[in-house]
């Protein structure tokens, strides 16, 4: 947490409390991810490296499969919040005319929110 974490001191001593909390069941497994993906800057890869070691650390097989049950329902909801660049095979089509990279933007209406407010923010700018 200490390398992680902007503010170390406050990172280790707020995820020390969150797990206090989890373990003796005072908080739900949300919000034990909640609180090391806010002290982690909402980076997925840093979260998951923090939960998968508290995993690891939980004695309670019940507190065990809670918290992964939550952490693979949070990691698909942060996945789903942008869409992501998949890479196609050669000489796949792709139905649009002009299109000649490999690399191609799915975008699906559950997506559509997001690119709205990327078309709003960028009216700000």
């Amino acid at each position: 947490m200490r390398t992680l974490s902007a503010h170390p001191a406050n990172a280790v001593a707020g995820v020390k409390l969150a797990l206090r909390d989890y373990t003796a069941s005072q908080s739900g497994a949300r919000d034990l991810i909640s609180t090391v993906w806010n002290t982690l800057d909402r980076e997925l890869d840093t979260t998951a490296s923090i939960i998968n070691l508290v995993v690891d650390f939980l004695e309670d097989e019940e507190k065990k499969t809670d918290l992964l049950g939550a952490w693979n329902t949070f990691k698909i909801e942060r996945r789903r919040e942008f869409p992501d660049l998949i890479i196609l095979p050669p000489g796949t089509s792709t139905d649009y005319a002009g299109i000649t990279n490999p690399r191609v933007l799915i975008a699906t209406s559950a997506h559509r929110a997001v690119w709205d407010r990327v078309a709003q923010a960028s009216f700000l700018l």
